[in-house]
């Protein structure tokens, strides 16, 4: 069994591989890596891909409680719980189920 960092380093690649080979292209450095230092990898779709892959793969791998628990910390140790109390629009329940389903077209 993996630590979690590593695990989680490991799924956010994953994640983001994904996401660029199947929902759409994300910002390259120049050896062909995905540069996660680019602008638009946060507080978007992008972002929230990444939180549920590496939630599911935490889930597999350790236990939905650990899961959940492992991002409850990451929300408040992370920027995330700040800009989920800053800005209220990214609570509204309606506009998460249509993101949801706006972003599962690439499956």
């Amino acid at each position: 069994m993996k630590i979690p960092p590593t695990l989680r380093d490991e799924a956010e690649a994953e994640a983001y591989q994904y996401f660029d080979e199947n929902i759409r292209e994300l910002p390259k450095n120049s050896d062909g890596t995905i540069n996660t230092s680019a602008p638009g990898f946060h507080d978007n779709d992008v972002d929230a891909f990444r939180h549920a892959y590496v939630s599911g793969v935490f889930t597999q791998e350790y236990s939905e409680t650990a899961a959940d628990i492992f991002g409850r910390l990451n929300e408040f140790f992370g920027p995330d719980l700040y800009s989920n109390s800053t800005n209220p629009r990214s609570l509204n329940p309606l506009e998460a189920q249509g993101f949801r389903f706006s972003m599962v077209k690439g499956f």
